[in-house]
C-alpha cells in the first residue's frame, strides 16, 4: 500500500475482486490532500518509513477510511494537528496497549510491511499547531527550547519532533496562508491588539498572568484551568462568556479569535516566553 507515492491520485476504498479476496479500492482523482502530500508533506523519493514517520502517517489517513467512504480530510491546522493525535494514540496502543484486531491490522497495513516490534511511543510530543506556531518564530531554535523547558528527548523522541517541524516547515512554505494563522505577534501588534480589547478583556489578561506566575508546577491541566479562574476573578462567567477570556487570549498571542488549545500550547510556549507576552 504505497498509496502517497501515486503523483495524480488518491487511494480511498473500493471494489477488486482478487484470487476470491475482496479488496477495496476506490481512485479519487487530484484531490486537495494527494496535492498537499506530493508538494508540503512527503520528500521527492521518500520510501515507506517506520510507525514513527510523516509517510506512515499519511498511508493512516487513508486507510483509517471506512469501506465505500471518502476520505475525510480536510486541509487545515486542525485537521493535521488532530491526525497527528489519533495516530499517536494508536502507535501508543500498539507500544504499550492492548489492540483490538482492528487496531493491530491498520497499524500493519499504515507501516506498508510487519513490523518485527513497534518501536516506543513519545512521551513528550507537542501537537503540530504548537509546533507548527514556535516553528514560525526566527528567534526560537526548536531543539535548544524544548532544553529550556528541561525536557531530556530520547533519540526517539528528537526524531519524531524533528518529522513534525519538518512537516511544518513544508505547511509554511506551500500553504502560508494556513501556516501564517498560527504565527505568534510580535510585541507591537501584540500592544496593538491589546488595545483593541474592552476592560474586562484587558483585566482578565492581567489576571491570568498573575495566576500563572503563581503555578507551582506549569502543566496544561493547571495553565487551562488558570483561564476559568482569572476569568471569574474579573467577573467573566466561563460558562456563558467564556469567548471573551479566550478571545483576549488569542488576540494577544495570535491576532485572531480562536487557536491551539492553550493549555497545551502554553506549556510548549514556556513560562518565560508566556509571561513575557502577556505582561
Amino acid at each position: 500500500f504505497r498509496l502517497f507515492e501515486m503523483s495524480g491520485t488518491v487511494v480511498t476504498v473500493g471494489t477488486l475482486l482478487t484470487a476470491g479476496i475482496l479488496l477495496v479500492v476506490t481512485v479519487v482523482a487530484a484531490s486537495s490532500l494527494s496535492s498537499f502530500v506530493s508538494q508540503t508533506l512527503l520528500r521527492r523519493g521518500g520510501k515507506p518509513g517506520p510507525v514513527g514517520s510523516i509517510s506512515t502517517l499519511l498511508r493512516y489517513l487513508v486507510l483509517r477510511t471506512q469501506p465505500r467512504r471518502a476520505i475525510d480530510f480536510a486541509l487545515d491546522v486542525a485537521s493535521l494537528t488532530k491526525a497527528f493525535v489519533e495516530y499517536e494514540r494508536l502507535w501508543r496502543t500498539m507500544a504499550t496497549g492492548e489492540p483490538g484486531p482492528n487496531e493491530q491490522q491498520l497499524c500493519f497495513i499504515s507501516q506498508a510491511t510487519r513490523p518485527g516490534t513497534i518501536p516506543k511511543s513519545p512521551a513528550f510530543s507537542p501537537s503540530f499547531d504548537s509546533v507548527l506556531s514556535l516553528t514560525q518564530q526566527p528567534h526560537i531554535d526548536l531543539a535548544t527550547h524544548v532544553t529550556s523547558l528541561g525536557v531530556d528527548l530520547s533519540p526517539e523522541e528528537a526524531e519524531w519532533l524533528d518529522r513534525k517541524e519538518a512537516t511544518a516547515q513544508r505547511l509554511m512554505q506551500g500553504r502560508p496562508e494556513l501556516a501564517g494563522t498560527f504565527a505568534l505577534l510580535d510585541v507591537t501588534e501584540t500592544d496593538a491588539q491589546r488595545a483593541g480589547l474592552d476592560d474586562r478583556q484587558r483585566d482578565f489578561l492581567g489576571r491570568y498572568s498573575q495566576r500563572l506566575d503563581e503555578l507551582e508546577e506549569w502543566d496544561a491541566r493547571a495553565i487551562q484551568d488558570a483561564i476559568f479562574d482569572a476569568a471569574r476573578d474579573v467577573g467573566i462567567d466561563p460558562r456563558t462568556d467564556a469567548a471573551l477570556a479566550f478571545g483576549a487570549l488569542y488576540s494577544v498571542l495570535f491576532g485572531t479569535e480562536t487557536g491551539p488549545r492553550a493549555g497545551s500550547f502554553l506549556t510548549f510556549l514556556g513560562r518565560q516566553e508566556t509571561l513575557r507576552r502577556l505582561h
